[in-house]
């Protein structure tokens, strides 16, 4: 009798866990939302940011030691943010290279790595989501967007599964 209660006990604690560990979850979304909107409005492209249990982790490369600091001050008042690990790299080839305008080819396909999640239950027509380019793209020998560079992009049309049958339909467009 003392087994059953035992095995029980811990069924029941499995699901607590499991809860405790979704809402850190969705906590780390939303916290990796703003802090998108945060690198965003400090205008420095190329950097990517990860959120787990509200440590902020900051990758890419920047042009100067005042950009690096920069990045990180803009993170120090939102919620959610317990430390931030700020390994960006200053890299003197950005501090010298003239940005060059270029062209891409239709049908160029681009790595993007969303924000947030899209969820065909909620999202509608015309809403708009942001994401980051997730590595260089080129054109020819030039990369016409780095790693890092912020998109926005919007849901062109969402249906949900259905209960019986039918899969989940989700267009987007950048």
């Amino acid at each position: 009798m003392f087994r059953t209660r035992i095995a029980i006990a811990a069924l029941l604690a499995v699901p607590a866990a499991s809860h405790a560990q979704s809402a850190q979850w969705q906590q780390d979304q939303r916290t990796e939302s703003q802090v998108q909107q945060a690198i965003t409005a400090t205008g420095i492209p190329s950097i990517l940011s990860s959120v787990n249990n509200g440590v902020v982790t900051l990758t890419g490369n920047v042009r100067t030691d005042e950009d690096k600091a920069r990045v990180s001050q803009s993170l120090a008042n939102i919620g959610g943010v317990k430390t931030v690990m700020n390994n960006l790299t200053v890299s003197r080839a950005m501090q010298t290279a003239p940005a060059k305008p270029a062209m891409l080819v239709a049908g160029t396909t681009l790595p993007i790595r969303l924000n947030g999640e899209i969820d065909t239950k909620t999202a509608k027509a015309g809403d708009t989501f942001q994401g980051t380019i997730s590595a260089n793209v080129l054109s020819g020998a030039n990369v016409a967007l780095p790693t890092g560079t912020p998109v926005t992009g919007r849901v062109v049309e969402s249906k949900a599964a259905g209960r019986l049958r039918g899969a989940a339909e989700l267009s987007l467009e950048w």
